[in-house]
């Protein structure tokens, strides 16, 4: 037997050189043609699959590529987007970002007793930066008392020859509130976020530092069976510190949500946020503070007519208007005006998935950004296009046109 214990020392190396013609472990194979198929890795740690991807795309009228992004985005199957979508009565785009706003809204929690804690970080590394972030996000629910946190940190390096530029972005959002009735309550909210940038090649670094500390009434209305709305208030304080200017004043805020139906053939979503800002401003190298009224309203909505049916109309529009008062070197202010007005509308003719006609418009005035002492006829234009499409299934082929006129 002593042999044999001599021997079995020499199966050492044996057994490892046989190992390594195996291949190495794979999560998931990919090819192009299965670009937009279940993969391994995403079954199996998110439990996403995507079972009629395409069909899905075409009748809700995005992209298979989009889709499939805010499933993985949400972590949301398929299936259970559409359902949201259903019952929010709302595009599957929007879905996502309203549950998350939703989780700050003490009018749509109905759990007595509930308490949560979520905590993810990330690490990623290339050749000449690096990333680590870390997320954190705290709920508890008492009855008529939600307390809710989310805080976020990001800290990323980037390598410019010898000099290494430091980044660290730091924000903290805050809310409690107290349920009145089922459609109304009231609370506070608090909103921190940080900037600082370190950077060798530059002469100076860049901080910021902006704080808001607001009262908010939230309540809901339902004046009609084809009326449902969301008003909520919030007024408080501001606090705005960085390189180019130091504010500090009260902020006001009113926002909503308001959808119109009837019956099965018209739908209409508004969202709309106008915000009015009274403060005093100056230059962080000045002590000098003058009054500063800040403005801005942002509307948007989706108008469907006959959406189901074999002609519909679909018109999606947005308008966008700001103000911001800019400290100057003179000790006055300058106005800094931001616009963006568009309107899309699609004409569908459809008899099937495989046969249908499509005519898009766009009016889209450029989105700028100007001082106002500068003519706005030298900075806007105003843009409108037609895009017919269109697919047919003849027989064995199939036949897609597209046509861009010239205007």
């Amino acid at each position: 037997m002593t042999w044999l214990r001599r021997f079995s020392i020499l199966l050492i190396p044996i057994l490892l050189g046989l190992a390594s013609f195996s291949g190495p472990g794979r999560a998931q194979t990919s090819s192009g043609r299965f670009a937009f198929a279940d993969t391994t890795l995403l079954r199996d740690t998110l439990g996403l699959r995507f079972n009629q991807l395409f069909p899905l795309a075409e009748s809700l009228r995005i992209t298979p590529d989009t889709l499939r992004a805010i499933s993985i985005r949400y972590v949301y199957a398929l299936d259970r987007l559409l359902v949201l979508s259903d019952s929010l009565g709302m595009p599957v785009d929007s879905v996502g970002p309203y549950l998350r706003r939703e989780r700050f809204n003490i009018l749509a929690d109905r759990e007595a007793n509930s308490s949560s804690f979520h905590y993810s970080s990330g690490y990623s590394l290339s050749q000449s930066s690096s990333r680590w972030s870390n997320s954190s996000a705290w709920r508890m629910t008492r009855r008529v008392l939600l307390l809710n946190n989310t805080t976020d940190i990001g800290m990323e390096r980037y390598l410019a020859g010898k000099f290494t530029t430091l980044r660290q972005t730091r924000s903290s959002l805050s809310e409690v509130g107290w349920r009145l009735t089922d459609n109304s309550s009231i609370g506070g909210k608090a909103n921190l976020s940080r900037f600082d940038s370190h950077d060798p090649n530059s002469a100076t670094n860049e901080n910021s530092a902006d704080n808001s500390f607001q009262l908010s009434f939230r309540s809901r209305q339902r004046p009609t069976a084809g009326i449902q709305s969301e008003i909520n208030l919030l007024s408080g304080l501001l606090d705005q510190k960085n390189s180019r200017l130091v504010k500090h004043g009260l902020s006001n805020e009113v926002n909503g949500r308001v959808r119109t139906h009837a019956g099965s053939w018209f739908t209409n979503e508004l969202d709309g946020r106008v915000v009015a800002n009274f403060s005093r401003t100056r230059l962080p190298e000045f002590s000098a503070t003058v009054g500063a009224r800040d403005r801005s309203t942002d509307l948007h909505g989706t108008l469907s007519i006959l959406e189901n049916a074999p002609a519909s109309l679909n018109v999606s529009y947005v308008i966008k208007d700001s103000r911001v008062q800019a400290p100057t070197d003179s000790g006055g202010t300058q106005d800094v005006r931001s616009q963006d007005n568009s309107m899309d509308g699609t004409l569908r003719l459809r008899r099937n998935a495989a046969q249908y006609v499509n005519v898009t418009g766009h009016r889209d005035p450029d989105c700028f950004h100007r001082v106002i002492q500068v003519p706005s006829d030298l900075l806007m234009t105003e843009p409108l296009g037609v895009q017919p499409t269109g697919h047919l299934l003849l027989l064995a082929g199939h036949v897609h046109g597209h046509l861009q006129p010239p205007w």
